[in-house]
């Protein structure tokens, strides 16, 4: 799978596109301008009930992965979802497991980006990757993010912990170690200081630097998720607002239907993040658009990874609204993570 960046020049997003009127999702990369998200979205909501975790076999304590951690089968992520549409609240659970990893790939790895210690980019004789994110370094020069795949299964439960719907997909698992946390970190920094650079034609490019692409990286990582999942999509579906028919029309008479998913990470602010005191952590608003018609305002809340959710990114919480009706809105937050037991050898 090889993702493109079509211009650095504006702040960095993703675009997911629908084949359809919304039966499913196809994640590419593209440059879309992000809406800007209202300040009554928050980064965090009060008062908002959630899932009991105990009711699918959960506490609620956090086991950090550590800053060299090797992914493990049966490694876990726990999040609680809470839905209100106009009164109607609806609160479920979402785990997220390692199934299945990626055979063992012991190639040496010259140059390149490191992550975590270990090099997720660079040259390799023979070396077959299950993803390639393409983007320009500061210089103009297309340079690469490789990863490879590994099979997760994401299960969706009711509140009183009855499974609704259980899927599996394979992603990306150096995207997922990379998150956002280091793109948010470096973003926020470019606000005031970014720099730019001339192609040959005199047009200017920000000079973004790799953790910026990580992040997006990240994103696609986590949206090559909710494309393969029965389970996701229609969460994601239920809370976006659908456009009125004439803004569809050019897409029924062949145009095509998509819906753009805009991070505005060099917006990242540093911010607190509830019952983890000492782990720092940023926000960043995202919107959703389909077709240029704003779906979905949200925000947020990242840490790094290797503290909290690695699976998740290192996501902590996002709360998202309706944009043309307050009253509905949705809260992720996360319950907790676990890792999964060591390999026999390892023993």
């Amino acid at each position: 799978m090889r993702h493109t960046p079509k211009s650095p020049t504006r702040p960095l997003r993703c675009c997911a596109r629908l084949s359809a009127l919304l039966p499913g999702i196809l994640l590419d990369a593209c440059s879309a301008t992000p809406l800007a998200v209202p300040d009554d979205v928050p980064v965090w909501r009060q008062g908002v009930e959630l899932a009991e975790p105990s009711h699918v076999g959960w506490n609620q304590q956090n086991e950090p992965f550590g800053k060299d951690f090797r992914w493990r089968v049966g490694d876990r992520v726990l999040y609680a979802l809470t839905r209100d549409n106009q009164g109607d609240i609806q609160k479920q659970l979402i785990e997220i497991r390692v199934e299945a990893l990626a055979p063992p790939f012991e190639r040496q790895l010259v140059g390149g980006p490191r992550v975590e210690g270990q090099r997720v980019g660079g040259k390799s004789k023979g070396a077959r990757w299950s993803h390639i994110f393409f983007y320009p370094d500061q210089d103009g020069k297309q340079q690469s993010l490789k990863s490879m795949s590994m099979q997760v299964r994401v299960m969706i439960s009711d509140e009183s912990g009855k499974e609704l719907s259980t899927s599996t997909s394979d992603v990306p698992e150096a995207y997922l170690r990379m998150g956002f946390f280091g793109g948010c970190k470096v973003g926020a920094g470019l606000r005031t200081r970014r720099q730019y650079r001339k192609d040959e034609n005199g047009k200017l490019h920000l000079r973004a630097p790799v953790e910026l692409y990580e992040a997006v990286a990240s994103l696609q990582a986590l949206f090559s998720v909710v494309a393969s999942s029965a389970s996701l999509r229609p969460i994601i579906e239920d809370v976006i607002e659908k456009p009125p028919l004439i803004v569809l029309l050019p897409a029924l008479l062949g145009g095509g239907i998509s819906i753009s998913v805009a991070p505005d990470i060099m917006a990242a602010r540093t911010a607190e993040i509830p019952g983890h005191d000492g782990v720092e952590g940023y926000s960043f608003p995202i919107s959703f658009s389909i077709n240029d018609y704003p779906g979905l305002y949200a925000r947020v809340l990242v840490a790094p990874p290797d503290e909290l959710a690695p699976l998740g990114a290192g996501i902590v919480a996002v709360e998202g609204r309706h944009p043309s009706h307050k009253d509905i809105w949705l809260s992720m937050r996360l319950l907790g993570s676990r890792r999964g037991p060591l390999p026999a050898a390892s023993r």
